[in-house]
């Protein structure tokens, strides 16, 4: 199953240069605020789901809907190292699944132990259009409602390998 997330990303290259010099254009007629270097050092655009994924994260998203829609699969584990991009991986597939027909109805949280990321992730997904900061989840939150899918970021890794040796 191919879902193109390649495709979208084949001519980024070229159009970079491009809309650097018409960003540096609209700063000097002050029709823009931010810097480029400005925007991309901010939490929103760290994360967000509009963002190119590297080869490593693309096919990670591909293998997780493939697993997630075939039914079959209860849980998915994605390992990196810090800075890999997990995170990432999973607010694009928060997004992706929001904005999925397949997956409308379906109640969908992501888990974010760290109470500061938490806390990013919440002013994040405020932020992006088909998500609510309801969305974003203390580990104790998902006693109180019932999900069809949550994503988890940053599982503890004792949590981790109980979760991944259940029969």
């Amino acid at each position: 199953m191919s879902r193109g997330l390649g495709d979208v990303y084949k001519r980024q290259g070229k159009y970079d240069k491009k809309f650097e010099l018409l960003w540096r254009k609209l700063q000097q007629e002050k029709l823009v605020k931010h810097s480029l270097e400005e925007i991309e050092n901010s939490d929103l655009f760290k994360y967000s789901p509009y963002k190119e994924l590297n080869d490593s994260q693309r096919k990670a998203v591909e293998d997780i809907l493939a697993q997630i829609e075939s039914g079959n699969v209860n849980r998915v584990v994605v390992n990196g190292m810090p800075g890999s991009g997990k995170t990432i991986v999973a607010v694009y597939l928060m997004k992706y699944l929001a904005d999925s027909e397949e997956f409308a109805g379906k109640k969908i949280g992501f888990v974010v132990p760290q109470t500061s990321l938490r806390k990013t992730m919440k002013f994040i997904f405020r932020s992006i259009y088909g998500l609510t900061p309801s969305q974003v989840l203390s580990p104790s939150d998902i006693t109180k409602k019932k999900y069809d899918i949550l994503l988890v970021d940053e599982a503890p890794v004792s949590y981790t390998h109980l979760r991944a040796h259940e029969t």
